[in-house]
């Protein structure tokens, strides 16, 4: 598989760290109504799985929610 194409495991990994920050809610002020977009960033020798975050209070903020080396099977979660 090329690496710069998202795995079934990054995939998974995603779901797995989206869930609970969402549920965090906004973390300028706890709302749980707000608009996001997860995704994963490529860089030249990692994947980062982020979460970007509007929010009626004014919040707009991208989140690092886990990193991966290409090379590495284990995940870092921040």
């Amino acid at each position: 598989m090329n690496a710069e194409e998202p795995s079934i495991e990054d995939i998974a990994m995603l779901e797995n760290v989206l869930i609970p920050a969402v549920g965090k809610g906004c973390r300028e002020c706890g709302n749980k109504y707000f608009s996001y977009q997860a995704g994963l960033s490529i860089e030249k020798e990692s994947k980062l799985f982020l979460l970007s975050v509007e929010c009626s209070c004014g919040a707009d903020y991208v989140e690092v929610l886990a990193a991966r080396l290409f090379n590495d099977n284990e995940y870092e979660e921040e």
